[in-house]
């Protein structure tokens, strides 16, 4: 169980659109070939969605994008008439399981980004380069800070966006700044260092299924931060705005949690419902119910991909997952 602790604050927001973030220029990767399973792209937008809302641009606006291939096609053997098996990098594959963006200069991450950048101070420890948006914001803030320490696991992701943006960096500043290839839990568990600013952004979308594991990393980072320090988490609370909204959706809709595998927090929910008499629920008791259930447990040890979800990309994967999920009735015998 996660205590609350004043150096991390849940409700603390990032959504809120910030036009100013667009205007900042920064130092991104040159679009890739896709031979590889993660690539850079690079398209011009006249209209996005930001956070949940519409927005046109005046002029079409560079989106820079790290995309990966779906993993849901590898799940799968395709197969060509007269050619056999279908290589898994097959442009078809992608057609029917669309590679997905993840990390982009769109206007809902600058702004996000700008947001927790804003705050930035001290000795920085960031969890995911991504594309070191969230970095180039605090130098061109020119905030209070010592050192900016990275970590980022992914050797693509160093390889693309890393070694560009470091060569642009001013001078003065690259001594101050450390990359290291590792998974931010490993090093939090490892490092004896202790930092003023923890920032965490190691995963692709806000899916509260990545809830539990969020939490454990800030009771890591709770550990290595200062006592003066402070917390931040991409995307946290709008991933425990949509726990808690599918949490009231689940009961009503009388949802089977036994059916399926489920992650810890959506676990303890099931249970909790399972105790209830849920003809007298109200939506208000299961809201606050469910936000404890998100801010307080704290797992380390699961897979997320192997959890069921009621957040989809698409009416395909929000099928696959349902049917991956599902636990499997064993056989009967004669």
């Amino acid at each position: 169980m996660m205590e609350q602790d004043p150096r991390f604050n849940p409700e603390w927001r990032e959504d809120v659109l910030d036009l100013t973030s667009i205007e900042i220029p920064l130092i991104l990767p040159r679009p890739t070939s896709n031979e590889k399973d993660t690539w850079v792209v690079s398209e011009y937008k006249r209209h996005e969605v930001v956070f949940g809302e519409p927005y046109k641009y005046p002029t079409p606006r560079q989106i820079v994008s790290v995309v990966k291939r779906s993993k849901l096609g590898s799940d799968l053997v395709f197969t060509s008439p007269g050619e056999g098996e279908v290589e898994d990098t097959n442009p078809l594959i992608d057609l029917v399981f669309p590679p997905k963006a993840w990390m982009s200069n769109t206007l809902q991450e600058c702004s996000a980004m700008l947001a927790a950048a804003k705050v930035a101070h001290g000795k920085v420890l960031v969890g995911g380069l991504g594309l070191a948006i969230y970095p180039q914001f605090i130098l061109y803030l020119k905030r209070p800070i010592e050192s900016i320490t990275i970590v980022e696991s992914s050797p693509e992701v160093l390889e693309l966006v890393g070694t560009r943006w470091l060569d642009a960096v001013d001078a003065g500043m690259r001594g101050h700044i450390n990359i290291v290839q590792d998974t931010i839990q490993a090093y939090l568990q490892n490092c004896t260092e202790l930092f003023d600013t923890i920032f965490f952004d190691v995963w692709e979308d806000s899916d509260p299924r990545f809830l539990s594991q969020t939490n454990h990393l800030i009771q890591l980072g709770l550990q290595k931060c200062t006592p003066t320090g402070q917390i931040q988490s991409w995307g946290y609370a709008l991933a425990v705005d949509t726990f808690v909204r599918d949490a009231v959706m689940y009961v009503e809709q009388d949802f089977k949690f036994d059916d399926f595998v489920l992650d810890p927090a959506l676990e303890r929910l099931g249970e909790w419902v399972k105790q209830q008499d849920k003809s007298k629920l109200t939506p208000e008791e299961i809201q606050r119910v469910a936000r404890e259930i998100a801010t307080t447990t704290a797992i380390a040890g699961y897979d997320r991909d192997d959890c069921f979800t009621a957040y989809a990309i698409s009416h395909m994967h929000a099928y696959m997952n349902y049917a991956h999920t599902k636990k499997k009735v064993p056989a009967k015998e004669n």
